[in-house]
């Protein structure tokens, strides 16, 4: 069995800071909405969690081959 890892890097670069980008950029789309204000509330918060801790934000992926 093989196995690769991404880690707290990958998960930023190709992940939460393009998240955070597209968000902020719909957010100003969006400001004179007064329901705006919980718009991404999950998505900001997990961000959040990654900024506080990125290592817990590792994955390590297992390839298995069918014999």
């Amino acid at each position: 069995m093989k196995s690769f890892i991404l880690d707290e890097k990958i998960w930023w670069n190709e992940y939460y800071s393009c998240l955070e980008k597209k968000m902020m950029d719909f957010k100003k789309e969006i400001a004179n909405n007064i329901n705006s204000k919980n718009v991404f509330k999950r998505e900001r918060s997990e961000i959040d969690m990654y900024k506080k801790n990125p290592l817990k934000f590792r994955s390590i992926y297992y390839v298995l081959k069918k014999i």
